[in-house]
């Protein structure tokens, strides 16, 4: 039941992929012969927001109008926002497991995070706990660009004032400073001097952070930013 769920929470949003380029006619793509199981089947679906945000907001939208599109009146959602909250998005995953959801979304990197610690029986539909890691971890995601031939600004991962100090002055003002595993440019600067850094980190490590800050070098131009979705497939 919870497989055939996933596959139809796939099946629409790959139509409202499809539907939102623009296209005059969309279908639901089949999700195999046994569709006909699914009709009267009921479901629940726990939603962990991390935080209020445009982005998020749109993003938790689209999957309740596509699914509720994909199975009309066969879905009960459970929409919970942790207010930018770690913990809350904990509590709030645990919840779910206790009242047996069939599915979780989990809309941002930390609510990720808990739902994939929270359970291993509810199918979480968000990326993968390595796929986070590889591109929140500076090294893997390093090896990962160099494998693609993709260039890039130097960086370094730090834990210290000290470090942050010394990476800075190998890479070169101006730096780009930010903590790893957070949503968006929240606690992102740009750091001048020595004494923007030290001040950064006065700020960074007295909330005592868990997780690395990252140090690049800061290129001046213009930001393009792109969101891309992708099937896992690899194509022309």
């Amino acid at each position: 039941m919870k497989k055939k769920l996933l596959a139809l929470v796939l099946a629409a949003a790959m139509t409202l992929s499809l539907a939102s380029c623009g296209g005059s006619k969309t279908e639901t793509p089949s999700t195999g012969s046994d569709n006909s199981s699914a009709e009267g089947a009921t479901y629940k679906v726990g939603i962990c927001q991390l935080v209020q945000h445009p982005a998020l907001d749109a993003a938790t939208q689209g999957f309740i109008d596509a699914l509720n599109e994909a199975l009309p009146g066969q879905v009960e959602f459970e929409n919970k926002n942790a207010s930018g909250e770690a913990n809350n998005c904990g509590t709030i995953v645990n919840g779910f497991v206790s009242e047996g959801v069939d599915l979780i979304m989990a809309n941002g990197t930390t609510s990720l995070q808990a739902a994939q610690a929270g359970t291993t029986d509810i199918p979480i539909l968000g990326t993968s706990a390595d796929g986070i890691d590889m591109a929140e971890d500076r090294g893997r995601f390093d090896a990962l660009l160099e494998h693609l031939n993709i260039r890039r600004p130097k960086g370094m991962s730090i834990t210290t004032l000290e470090e942050a100090l010394d990476a800075s002055e190998a890479l070169g003002f101006p730096v780009l400073l930010r903590p790893s595993y957070v949503i968006g440019g929240q606690n992102m600067v740009i750091a001048h001097n020595d004494e923007d850094v030290r001040t950064y980190m006065e700020v960074i490590l007295s909330g005592k952070i868990e997780n690395p800050v990252l140090v690049d070098q800061y290129l001046m131009g213009k930001e393009l930013e792109v969101d891309v979705i992708s099937d896992g497939k690899i194509g022309r």
